[in-house]
């Protein structure tokens, strides 16, 4: 098996890897970033949620996963994956993905992530005379697995491997940029927050999580860009491609559900940093920078490079979807250089702005809780990798609580990847006891043929006094 075939297949079942494993584990939680009752797992998006919930101390476990993509609608991702839905019966024909194919945007991106999360945290506090117990620092510990994957790719692209090469003719073609990237990891993370000015009705607090991250397995592409052009006619036709693509991989010697216990190609450290401004105790603004840092892969190590232009047989094309086809012949034609050199891979880095209002009711003991808050949240990555992406998001939200027993909520959204979205949740809290569930997007279950094929879905189960 050549080394092109050999890559793909590699990159098609780390990507299968990811979409069997994301039951167990996220991209954005917004019933966790606008829920009350969970503000320790609300701080792995906002640093600065740490020590903000009614607990003195917390241990928690919180599961989400999230799939997102602007190519397909759900209705179409079902036709593709062979499934029915209701009384909506999966008929996918060649023509039907003839037009799936052709209607793909210039820019398409598909992405799958997952976290599970383990976390304790503790306030320390400071009692003064005649006040309530004040806050000095709030600490976390966390240990939290972590599987993100995404894919690239031009519309260009679908249609020279769907339909072949003879459908440009002789002109030049640009495939745009193509890239396929995958990091999933443990993560050992130390938290902390507190306020650092206050003064009347004015505070500013900070946020820090340090972490310590233990790399299973990755795949990351640097560079991709390719023009195809025909030449020649009928059987003398030939296919030149000018390339220039870079990429990376490490990956264990074996895939498998052990492998999350330990790690063995590499390691790495990243931070998330938060900033919030508090004005009379109802309008919060804060400012957070996620996931700053790299790792380093060193052992199971491949690269992958090719700048050149290759010239392969053009396909004959009898009938539609010729993917294998393309990809044969693009096999026996590229000869990727490949060395085994350690590499470093970023951190999907992206900022995120919230602004909140709240409205507060005190409780028996004079001390304010929130009854009603209203959320607007503003997301932009800074590169397209894992859950990072150039398109922003744009969320807004509304949580309602119930005599600090119930919350619940609603939030709708817009972004480049996953279209319009809506979301539910609901969570309680008993006897020192808080459970909750929620889901990022129901529009695809209410709309399947105009929903884009994206939705999260969170679990969280804790303790706290």
């Amino acid at each position: 098996m050549n080394r092109f075939l050999s890559f793909i297949k590699t990159v098609a079942l780390s990507f299968c890897l990811l979409l069997s494993v994301q039951s167990v584990f996220g991209q954005y939680n917004f019933p966790v970033m606008y829920g009350t009752h969970f503000t320790t797992q609300a701080s792995r998006f906002q640093p600065t949620k740490l020590g903000q919930g009614i607990g003195i101390f917390e241990a928690n476990m919180g599961v989400y996963t999230a799939i997102g993509t602007n190519a397909l609608n759900f209705g179409q991702a079902l036709d593709i994956g062979g499934l029915d839905f209701g009384s909506r019966t999966n008929d996918l024909t060649n023509a039907k993905m003839n037009e799936i194919v052709d209607n793909f945007a210039s820019y398409n991106t598909a992405s799958v992530s997952a976290y599970t999360t383990f976390n304790m945290f503790y306030k320390f506090r400071k009692k003064r005379e005649g006040e309530h117990h004040r806050e000095l620092f709030s600490l976390s510990l966390e240990l939290a697995p972590r599987a993100e994957a995404n894919v690239v790719f031009s519309n260009e692209v679908a249609r020279f491997f769907w339909y072949g090469n003879k459908q440009y003719g002789n002109n030049p073609v640009n495939m745009g940029d193509v890239r396929v990237n995958m990091m999933v990891s443990n993560e050992a993370v130390l938290g902390a927050a507190t306020d650092v000015y206050k003064k009347d009705n004015f505070k500013i607090r900070l946020g820090l999580r340090l972490k310590y991250i233990m790399p299973i397995a990755n795949v990351y592409t640097q560079r991709a860009d390719a023009i195809v052009q025909n030449t020649g006619n009928g059987y003398d036709q030939q296919t030149l491609i000018s390339t220039n693509y870079q990429g990376s991989s490490s990956l264990p010697d074996n895939i498998s559900a052990s492998n999350f216990t330990k790690s063995s190609i590499g390691s790495g450290f990243g931070a998330d940093l938060g900033i919030t401004a508090e004005f009379k105790n109802h309008i919060v603004a804060t400012v957070s920078v996620l996931d700053i840092g790299q790792v380093k892969y060193n052992n199971n190590v491949k690269n992958y490079a090719l700048s050149k232009n290759f010239v392969f047989d053009g396909i004959s094309v009898t009938g539609n979807g010729t993917t294998g086809s393309v990809i044969d012949s693009l096999g026996n034609a590229l000869k990727f250089v490949e060395t085994a050199n350690a590499y470093s891979a970023p951190l999907p880095t992206r900022m995120i702005l919230q602004g909140e209002y709240h409205i507060k009711k005190p409780d028996k003991d004079d001390r304010e809780h929130t009854k009603h808050a209203f959320y607007f949240t503003y997301i932009q990555g800074f590169r397209n990798y894992g859950v990072a992406t150039t398109r922003p998001v744009v969320n807004v939200g509304y949580s309602f609580n119930i005599k600090k027993m119930f919350n619940t909520g609603a939030s709708f959204g817009f972004s480049g990847q996953s279209g319009f979205t809506a979301g539910l949740w609901l969570s309680t809290r008993f006897f020192g006891t808080t459970f909750g569930l929620g889901c990022d997007n129901i529009a695809p279950l209410i709309a399947p043929n105009s929903a884009n094929a994206s939705t999260g879905i969170a679990f969280n189960l804790g303790i706290s006094f």
